[in-house]
């Protein structure tokens, strides 16, 4: 009854008194997990009843917080854009202001964040080598060459020539890091779309499993949306110059943005609220700055001229 009650509360299940865990208010339960970004199976679990638990006071302080993020957003979305929810973990690629493909990500854990930026898709990389970065080859290969001397060559990498020394990539093929598809967006921090050869980890309702980078779970469909200006490049093509194995870049015909968002609470077309976990601790420091902020004007002396005190 109580259960009934709180999710009537946010209009999920009509008011009644019926203590009988049924269909409809299963259904409710779905309804709310959907909306916290939960897996929707119906069933009160501790994640789901965490979910349940949070205070109005608390979600409302959530929203506070977004709409302060909101302020600083571009007011003129371009037409064209891909909007990456790092809370979410969520790409939508719009066409025309138009979502036109919504995808699961992965996206960075919470010891490599992905960052809030604005980036310009520029090509398809279709057979990608993965450059590793240095970070890696220090906290994580090199341990595994101790415990395993064939790593390297068990996983495909190899050392090529490049300015100023030696990189250590992964050839391409189907067990690459960056899957069979990357989105080039050149950008100072190295951060871009892939393809995955883990696609099981889409399945997980918490998704911060990433090195930073952002993974899609339909690359090739987006690769076919930013391409489709190209009619040299329709799906068929695409698969067939993935067949072939061989690494190719393949220049968008308008280049599109791409933007880094940080929401933990937003409205759907339908009206729907939905909140996010704060993945990386960004809502805490954010209402501290605020809250400071307010001490401060709270401080500050009122210098209108209405305002000074009359003398005499």
């Amino acid at each position: 009854m109580t259960l009934r009650r709180r999710l009537a509360a946010e209009g999920l299940a009509p008011v009644s008194d019926d203590p009988a865990f049924d269909d409809g208010l299963a259904a409710a339960v779905a309804r709310f997990q959907a909306a916290r970004g939960l897996p929707p199976d119906g069933s009160v679990a501790s994640a789901t009843l965490a979910a349940l638990n949070i205070s109005p006071g608390e979600r409302l302080r959530e929203i506070r917080l977004n709409l302060e993020r909101w302020r600083s957003m571009p007011r003129d979305n371009p037409a064209s854009r891909v909007e990456v929810n790092i809370p979410g973990a969520s790409v939508v690629l719009f066409q025309d202001n138009q979502p036109t493909l919504t995808m699961h990500s992965v996206v960075g854990q919470i010891d490599h964040p992905s960052p809030v930026m604005r980036m310009m898709m520029t090509a398809v990389l279709l057979n990608p080598p993965w450059n590793v970065p240095n970070s890696i080859i220090v906290n994580e290969i090199r341990p595994a060459l101790k415990k395993d001397p064939d790593y390297l060559k068990r996983n495909r990498y190899a050392y090529v020539d490049v300015a100023g020394g030696k990189q250590l990539i992964q050839l391409p093929g189907a067990d690459n890091a960056l899957g069979r598809i990357k989105f080039e967006m050149p950008n100072p921090l190295d951060i871009y779309l892939h393809d995955t050869p883990a696609p099981s980890l889409f399945d997980r309702s918490r998704r911060a499993l990433s090195h930073g980078c952002i993974r899609v779970d339909n690359p090739r469909e987006l690769a076919r949306l930013v391409l489709a200006g190209d009619p040299a490049w329709p799906m068929d093509a695409i698969d067939a110059a993935i067949a072939t194995g061989k690494t190719r870049s393949v220049k968008l015909p308008h280049a599109i943005p791409v933007y880094l968002f940080y929401r933990t609470a937003w409205v759907d077309a339908d009206g729907t609220v939905e909140f996010r976990n704060d993945v990386y601790g960004r809502d805490q420091r954010l209402n501290q700055a605020l809250a400071q902020r307010d001490r401060k004007d709270q401080r500050a002396p009122d210098t209108r001229a209405d305002a000074v005190p009359v003398k005499g």
